[in-house]
């Protein structure tokens, strides 16, 4: 009777958090909903213009409202408003420049958006036209779309309004930062966050191994610890061998708001080493959360931070599967080009990244080898 009752106290503090966690709606979608296969860089590039342009027409129409504080769930008191500016004025261009690389494969402008030709200053205007006068096959992608990216404008402007109080992957802090945005078009690095459990160790390596993925793995130092314990120092770095293991510091809490965060850093930058002591190491501080005095440390141990632009919110327990991928692809025709998080302490996104290694490898995207190209 006793262990029911605590099994029933677990699951309603599972429940809360939850429902705390879902007070704000997340971007989510069943499925892309465009109507053409996407089998081929050309396919990619159709859809992705399209992408580009509805995300561009809906920050514009997110920013304007008269209820953005209540949109993004922040104080009006409380947004930095400034931070949002400088989010939108990069974002902007970013999407105006994506959009013109995506347009490349345009054979004739009667293709799907593939008529703009103005500038900066013209390209919201087209972003709206291209909306009002798609054809009826495009509709339940419109819809679902529409949808997708509003809450998507404001988780990102969420982030913006808010980065100087809790610093998060929505801006760098200057150009030593990774966060995919620079690579070459089409190219993914695919990494994982908050491992290992040493008693699963072996699921995403394996599969990544045999899909000839090599994946960046920021382990916590105090679980790479209890598994080389568990395992020994050989077999983890055999399981390792054909991917990166990088820095999430020793424990999974905000270093900008621990005393011991150097300590943290250095502690689990150790333990890397004692695996593979020829390894470049690069640190991704948990939550995305930093500050100047951080980065100034992790450049000085020439420990480069790595953020992501891509979220595949494996975490999120009322994820499905199917959202996870579609959420996904989605970004990835979005940006283009990045760093895809997930999550390896857990098994949710096991089925889905064969369906995601699919989908870069019919359109003829890169997935890049941690350990050669950054």
């Amino acid at each position: 009777m006793r262990c029911a009752k605590c099994l029933l106290l677990k699951m309603a503090v599972l429940f809360l958090i939850a429902s705390k966690c879902l007070s704000r709606e997340i971007a989510l979608i069943e499925q892309l909903y465009w109507p053409k296969n996407i089998e081929s860089k050309i396919d990619f590039d159709s859809a992705s213009r399209a992408e580009i342009l509805l995300f561009y027409k809906t920050i514009q129409e997110e920013l304007k409202s008269k209820n953005l504080s209540k949109n993004i769930s922040v104080e009006q008191d409380k947004i930095d408003y400034e931070s949002i500016k400088k989010w939108s004025i990069n974002v902007q261009e970013k999407l105006v420049n994506l959009y013109k690389t995506a347009a490349k494969s345009c054979s004739h402008a009667n293709e799907i958006a593939c008529s703009f030709s103005g500038d900066h200053k013209q390209f919201l205007k087209y972003a709206q036209k291209f909306y009002e006068n798609l054809d009826a096959q495009y509709i339940p992608w419109k819809k679902a779309s529409s949808k997708f990216y509003k809450i998507y404008a404001r988780e990102q402007i969420r982030l913006a309004a808010i980065f100087n109080r809790v610093s998060s992957e929505v801006f760098s802090f200057n150009d030593s930062e990774i966060l995919g945005d620079k690579f070459n078009d089409g190219e993914f690095l695919f990494t994982m966050d908050d491992g290992p459990e040493f008693d699963q160790i072996n699921e995403y390596t394996q599969l990544l191994t045999s899909l000839g993925i090599s994946g960046m793995f920021f382990v916590i130092g105090d679980k790479l610890s209890k598994t080389i314990k568990n395992l020994g120092f050989t077999k983890v770095n055999k399981i390792y061998s054909k991917h990166c293991i990088g820095s999430h510091g020793k424990i999974h809490k905000p270093h900008p708001k621990i005393k011991n965060w150097k300590e943290s850093i250095e502690t689990t930058e150790k333990i890397i080493k004692k695996i593979n002591s020829n390894q470049k190491i690069y640190f991704r501080p948990p939550f995305g959360e930093r500050n100047s005095e951080i980065l100034a440390f992790a450049n000085e141990k020439k420990m480069p931070i790595m953020l992501w632009n891509i979220d595949s919110l494996d975490w999120n327990e009322l994820v499905s599967p199917t959202q996870l991928i579609s959420r996904v692809e989605k970004l990835m025709l979005l940006w283009r080009r990045g760093i895809l998080l997930f999550h390896d302490d857990r098994l949710k996104a096991l089925g889905s990244v064969k369906a995601i290694d699919l989908f870069v490898k019919n359109n003829d995207l890169k997935w890049l080898d941690c350990s050669k190209t950054l």
